[in-house]
């Protein structure tokens, strides 16, 4: 029947023979109802202690008397199968039934699982900086082997050498980036002198601090000496006899062989001592150039974009164009790392950083630059509410300082959810004169609902209007007259009163009316007598 065994009392009923049990009475307490007995009978109770049959009736009658003399028990049923009974006790239930005893069970654990959230409120990617920007250079310069040149000789400035590199890279392109050869193309000389091929890691003038070189070029001035003094000798002994000697003469030939050696040394056959520019033809210098150029366009038309960039970093020397194919390519977490590490353009890199969702760097880049806006929208994506706040306050306050003060609402109603804050900021820029016109066209323009509007409107005409300002109000009322059709008829009235008052000192404002009456077409004629009638005064 849906009944708690707690909001009933329940008696058991004894049948015709012993240990027999006829059935069971539920006395529902007070308060308790019984929407569905099912199969079972309605009892009813008289007097409040005798239970009978719901079709019966008691008779004869009884006095209360009668009652209190033969009915001594609280509660007694009458039924035609089992008679007069006493209901003695109520069922004991926790006494009938016995639960069964808890089987024991060997619990285990479980390890500690993902947490999966109900709603995702942010999300952000963590990375490494320095790592992102390893993951591009470590696409170039890898170990090549089973290559038809020597590379030391390359390094050197070995023209044969470089002749074979081309020809090889002109079969295999893509090997260039495993090569990993670059190209210095910001302190390359054009024209008849030749290219800089730049090798390792220090690109200084290296033969200076080589004791070898600097001896020869001791060597190379004394030569020189010599010769210019052999010259004098030989002009000076040909002065005084028939001929010249054959001894200076030779002298002069093995000097200019040793000049003629220093130089040779020191040109293309140059040493490739790490460090050093190694001098190219201009013509190879450019076909090498165009090489790695369209190695980096096929691998942007292959959508390579991390390979592509390599080129361009490595090899190319072009730090920025490679922090712009890696952002073209969706790779704005590297693009921001080239940016920072090799472009030293931190605006651009906490862009980067923030489209990649990289919020914990490009945070820290906006503070050194005191972006402060951003730092603030940034930490709302990261669900950061309460720094968010702090850093929007700055602005706000900012904003403030700098007598911007609907930008500063602005800040406070859609940024931190504080409309009242804004609205109030707006009325303090209205009263200060400061951007007065823009501040009191928002402060009414955030008000939503129609009638709230005409209310506000007549309040303010009403306690804050400082009389010298009617016009400037005036203009505001031009605004709102045609925002709305409910506006209309309260925004003239006001603005009938205000030009009433202000009209025989300023017989101009008369031409106001027309913007409160655009479909009355004679109205300019008459507003145009009474200015000429004013003007005649």
């Amino acid at each position: 029947m849906g009944l708690d065994p707690e909001d009933t009392f329940m008696y058991a009923l004894a049948g015709k023979t012993a240990n027999e049990l006829f059935g069971c009475l539920v006395v529902p307490k007070d308060g308790t109802k019984i929407t569905n007995a099912g199969k079972n009978t309605y009892m009813q109770c008289i007097s409040e202690r005798l239970f009978i049959p719901e079709h019966s009736v008691v008779f004869p009658e009884l006095s209360d008397a009668e009652w209190a003399k033969q009915f001594t028990a609280p509660a007694y049923i009458m039924h035609q199968d089992i008679g007069l009974a006493e209901l003695t006790e109520e069922i004991d239930w926790n006494h009938l039934l016995e639960l069964p005893q808890p089987a024991s069970a060997e619990i285990t654990t479980p390890l500690k699982g993902v947490y999966i959230p109900n709603a995702i409120r942010s999300l952000s990617i963590e990375a490494d900086e320095q790592a992102l920007a390893e993951s591009i250079e470590n696409q170039a310069g890898k170990d090549a082997t089973d290559v038809p040149f020597n590379m030391n000789k390359i390094m050197k400035g070995n023209q044969r050498e470089i002749d074979k590199l081309l020809k090889y890279l002109e079969k295999h392109p893509e090997a260039a980036l495993t090569l990993g050869i670059p190209l210095d193309i910001m302190g390359s000389s054009r024209g008849g002198g030749g290219a800089k091929f730049t090798f390792g890691k220090n690109t200084g003038m290296g033969g200076l601090n080589n004791p070898d070189s600097a001896i020869r070029s001791v060597l190379f001035i004394l030569a020189c000496i010599a010769v210019i003094i052999l010259l004098g000798a030989i002009l000076i002994g040909s002065a005084n006899s028939k001929g010249p000697s054959i001894l200076p003469i030779g002298l002069i030939i093995l000097a200019g062989r040793f000049i003629y050696a220093f130089i040779s040394n020191s040109g293309s056959s140059n040493t490739g001592s790490p460090g050093r520019a190694a001098i190219i033809a201009n013509d190879k210098f450019t076909t090498l150039q165009n090489r790695y150029e369209q190695l980096a366009k096929d691998f942007i038309a292959k959508k390579e974009y991390q390979k592509a960039a390599s080129v361009y970093l490595k090899l190319l020397k072009n730090n920025l164009r490679a922090a712009q194919v890696l952002e073209d390519g969706g790779y704005y977490g590297e693009a921001g790392a080239i940016y920072l590490k090799y472009c030293k353009d931190k605006a651009k890199a906490a862009q980067c950083f923030e489209k990649g969702k990289l919020y914990a760097q490009a945070i820290d880049i906006y503070k050194e630059l005191n972006e402060t806006e951003k730092v603030a929208d940034l930490y709302t994506l990261l669900n950061q509410k309460e720094e968010a706040e702090r850093y929007y306050t700055m602005v706000a306050e900012d904003c403030v300082q700098n007598k911007q003060y609907v930008k500063a609402s602005l800040i406070y109603r859609k940024k931190m959810n504080q409309p009242l804050r804004a609205q109030a900021l707006l009325l303090e820029g209205w009263h200060k004169k400061l951007d007065a016109h823009n501040c009191l066209n928002n402060y009414f323009a955030n008000i939503q609902d129609v009638n709230t509007l005409v209310t506000e409107i007549e309040r303010f005409y009403t306690t804050e209007l400082e009389e010298s300002r009617n016009d400037a109000f005036l203009q505001i009322l031009k605004i709102e007259f045609s925002k709305h059709e409910v506006l209309r008829v309260p925004v003239k009235e006001i603005a009938y009163k205000i030009i009433a008052e202000c009209i025989d000192t300023r017989p101009s404002m008369a031409s106001d009316l027309m913007a409160f009456n655009p479909d009355d077409k004679s109205l300019s004629k008459d507003v145009m007598k009474f200015k000429a009638s004013k003007i005649r005064i």
